[in-house]
């Protein structure tokens, strides 16, 4: 009976030990958030950015065979991104030297830095050479879009933007504005909103009566932008007498700042560093296939596919020379002649534009506004 009892008891001591083993194994195979970090710092340093947690799940099982939490992962990550993109506050003292090798690298490049009476950060503008070049093959309508970042100093990015032949969407300027420029007036209303307020008015007195009430409220404001670069034809609906065609909203800024979601998170810099980069990748692109074009093509590729979709309908018409000096032509339906559709076409030198002109050319001139 006594042998029995002894050989019970080496057994559970046996088993005990076992347990306390596969403890112990269990807990050394689990990773911790000081783990996922110090691999982040270590195979993402200096990179804006990082994996997801699922995805640091994975890499921590590939790389050192151990188990992390979704929880860990993502509590490691997040300790690993301030150190792995430098310190936010310390972007914004880097910024100057950050923008005069931006201009020495980019001849022709506009960049403007302004700060406040306590030398405090209050936006920063930057347009590319190769944007301003650009600028005069655009169709002249800007559309100009913000959206709020949700860094550590908050704000708002701000792009303008324009179209081109092809009907590509174009960045021509980034500007990061300080969150605090939002000044409010006595009765709640910050500047911004009154100047969209007068921005959007469709009638002339009805702008008159909002910027009024602007120049009331915002008195250096409204001075500001009483100056004759920044003429109200330029940015009131009431006041713009020129045709919009299709581009009636700012939906190519909006689409360009979706693209941004990811990079309204991360410091200044790294910002900067993304929406450039994007825009120069959107450039190339633009620029190879145009390269790839056969050159006899008179045309940028979308404009070409709407005249040859048009091509059947033009076919039904009887065109009308009414004066050749100026260009002047009247169309007529052949298939009701009663309707009569008079258009004219000025001054399309078609052989003598070139593509990107020409696009632009034949969107001015209403072949194809909306």
């Amino acid at each position: 009976m006594g042998r029995v009892v002894v050989v019970m008891v080496m057994v559970m001591a046996v088993i005990v030990v076992m347990v306390m083993v596969m403890v112990v194994v269990m807990v050394m195979a689990v990773g911790t958030s000081k783990l996922v970090k110090d691999y982040l710092k270590e195979e993402y340093l200096g990179k804006l950015e990082t994996p997801t947690a699922s995805e640091l799940v994975e890499h921590v099982k590939s790389k050192y065979g151990l188990t992390v939490s979704y929880l860990m992962a993502l509590r490691g990550k997040h300790s690993a991104e301030s150190e792995i993109r430098g310190d936010p506050c310390d972007h914004y003292s880097r910024l100057p030297k950050w923008l005069h090798m931006l201009i020495k690298r980019n001849l022709g490049t506009h960049a403007s830095l302004s700060l406040d009476d306590d030398g405090r950060f209050k936006y920063v503008f930057i347009a590319l050479s190769a944007a301003i070049k650009g600028l005069k093959y655009l169709r002249k309508v800007v559309a100009i879009d913000a959206t709020f970042l949700t860094g550590p100093y908050k704000g708002a990015l701000v792009v303008a933007t324009a179209q081109d032949g092809d009907h590509h969407q174009y960045p021509l300027a980034w500007v990061k504005v300080n969150k605090g420029m939002g000044r409010k007036s006595n009765r709640g209303e910050s500047v911004a909103s009154l100047f969209y307020k007068c921005a959007e008015a469709y009638t002339l007195n009805e702008f008159e009566e909002r910027f009024n009430d602007l120049k009331v409220r915002f008195p250096k404001f409204a001075e500001y932008m009483q100056k004759e670069e920044l003429d109200p034809e330029k940015w009131a609906r009431a006041k713009f007498t020129r045709q919009r065609y299709n581009l009636l909203t700012t939906n190519g800024a909006e689409s360009i700042n979706s693209v941004l979601k990811k990079a309204k998170r991360f410091p200044l810099l790294g910002l900067l560093d993304i929406c450039l980069g994007k825009t120069v990748e959107w450039f190339n692109r633009h620029r190879m296939e145009a390269g790839s074009t056969d050159d006899s093509h008179k045309l940028t590729p979308f404009i070409d596919k709407v005249l040859h979709e048009r091509y059947e309908i033009a076919c039904t018409y009887e065109v009308i020379v009414l004066n050749s000096f100026t260009d002047e032509f009247e169309s007529r339906s052949r298939s009701s002649p009663q309707d009569w559709q008079r258009q004219y076409y000025t001054g399309l030198m078609l052989s003598m534009l070139s593509p990107g002109d020409m696009a632009v050319g034949l969107s001015r001139n209403g072949l194809f506004g909306s």
